[in-house]
């Protein structure tokens, strides 16, 4: 592969991010990667392997984003740096949390978080490295752990100067303190993490976050007008991209919940038929809560034989996640 090629690449690159499509954004960066790989340039293989894994996991390829996060943590390059071996298990650790796959990804957030500390690195670096590992502890049920690395978070985000950055970090505090028992802190750091992050500057995350903060608001019981409020904007934000199959479930899945919640079970289950996620060919850990949530939906509807055949589908996958994991 000569020079020139990466060139071209680049420029290619270039145009996608700016006609707006994520997910072909990954791919070309990850062709950019390849061709610096060939031509012998670790440093640059490695960057654009960032900007796709990035990519990927903002638009719900979590697989690819996995796999490429794979690739920059086995990196020549990481090899003489700490700084950019912790980035790369920060994104580990967010694509393998996205994949259900929880204790590897407390594990990979632990490390990213340790060698980032211990290297000094930018506190924009080490807030993304503390927020992974925050939301993976979270999800794998270790919220007095979780809660430990509350204030120093808190205090990496008040140095931030980047108010998108910062946002993100605001969201993750948010998402600490609903799963934690503080729904009234959470709704307060989700309003302040509203007020930073933007869709102008980044409509997939703009969808991410608004769905986020309606899943977590309905984790918590509550699902009123703020919880539609953050739907609707979710849908909308979607309306504007082609999201990934795990982000379009994950959707329908939310909108589904809190009809549920507000006693409109029956439109619940027709968004989840129309959904099609009974035929959906995604890996068996992403479906575990779509049917779940379908099983509650029939019993409510009194139908408890179907619902019973919904629950069993659930834990079937459930514990073929588990077996996936080990």
């Amino acid at each position: 592969m000569v020079p020139h090629s990466t060139v071209h690449l680049e420029a290619l690159l270039k145009r996608i991010q700016e006609s707006g499509d994520i997910l072909a954004s990954g791919h070309a960066a990850l062709r950019c990667a390849d061709a610096h790989a060939a031509s012998g340039s670790a440093a640059r293989e490695w960057h654009f392997l960032r900007v796709a894994c990035e990519a990927l996991v903002l638009c719900g390829a979590f697989t690819a984003a996995l796999s490429t996060s794979a690739r920059m943590v086995a990196s020549a390059y990481t090899e003489a740096d700490d700084v950019a071996l912790g980035r790369s298990l920060t994104l580990q650790a967010v694509a393998l949390r996205c994949k259900r796959h929880f204790e590897p990804a407390t594990e990979a957030g632990r490390r990213a978080v340790q060698l980032l500390d211990n290297a000094g690195a930018h506190p924009e670096y080490q807030a993304e490295a503390v927020q992974a590992l925050i939301s993976a502890l979270a999800d794998a049920g270790a919220m007095s752990e979780a809660w430990q690395y509350h204030a120093r978070l808190a205090a990496l985000l008040d140095g931030l100067l980047d108010e998108n950055k910062a946002g993100k970090g605001f969201w993750t505090l948010g998402n600490l303190a609903f799963l934690a028992g503080h729904g009234e802190t959470g709704a307060a750091y989700h309003a302040r993490a509203g007020a930073l992050l933007s869709p102008a500057n980044d409509v997939h995350q703009w969808a991410r976050f608004n769905k986020s903060s309606a899943d977590l608001q309905l984790q918590a019981g509550i699902a009123n007008q703020q919880t539609q409020d953050c739907i609707e904007r979710a849908v909308l934000a979607y309306r504007s991209f082609e999201p990934g199959p795990s982000a379009r479930l994950g959707l329908t899945v939310t909108y589904a919940r809190w009809l549920h919640a507000v006693g409109r079970s029956g439109e619940a289950l027709a968004t989840l038929e129309d959904g099609a996620v009974a035929n959906s060919t995604l890996e068996p850990a992403e479906l575990v809560p779509a049917y779940s949530l379908w099983a509650d939906v029939l019993e409510s509807l009194h139908r408890p034989q179907e619902a019973e055949h919904f629950r069993n589908r659930a834990l079937q996958y459930e514990l073929i996640s588990r077996e996936e994991e080990h």
